[in-house]
């Protein structure tokens, strides 16, 4: 079994007003799967792996609170979650 799957995201905008701080770049992310089956069908293991590239996906931007009382309004900062990063895994399949 070989698979290979990819994603692309357009630019993404976390802001009503569309400012082009708050919002993400476009994206193509690429994982895919390698692995065994038997003849039967009956069992499958396999190896894969998502974000392969390690491009940073950020679940928000959002403007700095602290930013505008240090006079610089225009900070921002990002909150990454789990399928932000590289990833790797093993699956197992059993048919009965």
């Amino acid at each position: 079994i070989l698979a290979v799957d990819m994603v692309y995201t357009s630019r993404i905008s976390f802001s009503e007003a569309f400012d082009p701080g708050r919002s993400s770049e476009p994206r193509l992310l690429v994982g895919g799967r390698i692995g065994l089956q038997s003849m039967d069908r009956k069992w499958t293991f396999s190896i894969w792996g998502r974000n392969l590239f390690d491009e940073r996906v950020p679940l928000s931007i959002f403007a700095t609170p602290l930013g505008a009382q240090q006079g610089d309004p225009i900070t921002y900062a990002q909150a990454f979650g789990p399928e932000s990063f590289r990833s790797f895994g093993a699956t197992v399949d059993v048919r009965f």
